[in-house]
């Protein structure tokens, strides 16, 4: 098998497998919980400031649409 063909053939297999560490936290018994996930492949952190936006993110990452994912992903590494 070719380099290329390898190359291929992993490209395919990071479509459709994706890792995050997500780590959950609030600072007291009134506030709301906040969120970060990594990007276990690239190290990319993302910051949510609640767990319906880390859950909107994670919709985003896994629709059929890869294409719409990623740009979600640098958008919100940008703004930490």
């Amino acid at each position: 098998m070719s380099t290329f063909e390898q190359n291929y053939q992993i490209n395919q297999v990071s479509k459709l497998y994706k890792a995050f560490l997500v780590r959950c936290w609030t600072d007291g018994a009134s506030s709301e919980w906040r969120a970060s996930a990594q990007a276990v492949q690239s190290g990319e952190i993302v910051r949510f400031a609640s767990l319906a936006e880390l859950f909107n993110f994670l919709e985003a990452q896994t629709t059929q649409n890869t294409s719409q994912a990623q740009p979600y992903l640098r958008k919100r590494t940008e703004c930490q």
